[in-house]
């Protein structure tokens, strides 16, 4: 499968560079409206869109009434220039 063999090809470091950068812009969209800090780990990347440059997040716990266990949110991204840029969507 083609998606596949582009996703392999990614190396680990831009991988985890990739997930840190996004839950990190997850993290500073929702805390100024919930104040409810989060760790690493309640944030899941579920699907990654490597030729759209997009990913799917689902918060693994609550973090306020707006923002639920098991609710999804995307994620843009764009490399360049040796760095990584994301941008998370909160509302569809």
């Amino acid at each position: 499968h083609k998606e596949y063999r582009r996703q392999r090809q990614m190396c680990i470091r831009d991988r985890a560079t990739l997930v840190f950068s996004a839950k990190e812009a997850f993290y500073k969209c929702q805390f100024p409206l919930t104040r409810c800090p989060l760790e690493f780990g309640d944030l899941a990347v579920m699907h990654a869109d490597v030729s759209a440059q997009r990913l799917v997040l689902r918060l693994q716990r609550d973090a306020g009434p707006d923002f639920r266990r098991g609710q999804s949110f995307h994620c843009g991204y764009r490399y360049g220039q040796g760095h990584v840029y994301t941008a998370v969507q909160l509302a569809p």
